[in-house]
């Protein structure tokens, strides 16, 4: 059974700096959360730690590849399948982000 124990937040960067270094080779992780909760800033202090320990990192932030309003609002701006299907640019993510970065090793 998954336990759970309280962390602070910079340990938790710690422990994901830790976590992403462990693995071999380029790594392509996801860091998601509220907006409230900041997680691109989150994400980027992470990023920091795994430069200062000589690893290469970046953040690409999801916000960058949302779509146009004129394409995600096209069914309204109540849609929850919308929200949930087409409100972001996937495939320019997938292309621009993680297949160059692969393309690179």
């Amino acid at each position: 059974m998954t336990s759970f124990r309280p962390i602070s937040p910079d340990a938790l960067v710690a422990l994901c700096a830790q976590r992403f270094r462990e693995v071999p080779g380029l790594t392509v992780a996801g860091i998601d959360g509220a907006d409230a909760a900041d997680p691109v800033a989150f994400a980027g202090q992470v990023a920091e730690v795994l430069r200062a320990q000589g690893r290469a990192s970046d953040v690409v932030a999801l916000e960058h590849f949302i779509r146009p309003a004129s394409q995600r609002l096209e069914w309204g701006a109540h849609d929850e399948e919308m929200f949930r299907t087409a409100w972001y640019d996937l495939a320019a993510l997938r292309r621009e982000v993680i297949e160059a970065a692969r393309g690179r090793r």
